[in-house]
């Protein structure tokens, strides 16, 4: 389980660490949407800055994003900010949110390079 997870008020933060897999991704995620939290969640914070390596196949990103919108019918209106300094960690990243807006997500999602603008960009009010 390379990630740490830390429920805030308004959503949760993920920092990523090591060798990341689709696996851990499932987890994370599986975690949040278990979680009573979720329902009032308005934000999600995936931090990448320490992640070594992304195994994340096209085919799991797919998988991933179809979830998600899914999930986005229940928890609605959530910013998702990734924190990102790898170019092949963008890629993937990038892939996810193309997918997911294809798919009609609800959600937000916004790129940074660092967690200090993405805690901005999440608190900020509509």
């Amino acid at each position: 389980m390379p990630y740490k997870t830390k429920w805030e008020p308004g959503g949760i933060i993920w920092d990523y660490y090591g060798h990341v897999t689709s696996k851990d991704i499932s987890e994370s995620n599986a975690e949040f949407f278990q979680d009573l939290r979720s329902k009032n969640a308005r934000y999600q914070i995936v931090d990448t800055t320490n992640t070594e390596i992304l195994e994340w196949p096209e085919m799991d990103i797919v998988e991933t994003s179809a979830n998600d919108v899914g999930a986005s019918r229940a928890v609605e209106k959530v910013k998702l900010a990734f924190v990102i300094r790898k170019e092949e960690i963008y890629r993937k990243i990038q892939k996810y949110i193309e997918i997911s807006r294809k798919l009609d997500t609800n959600w937000e999602f916004r790129v940074f390079d660092n967690i200090t603008d993405a805690k901005l960009w999440v608190q900020e009010k509509e």
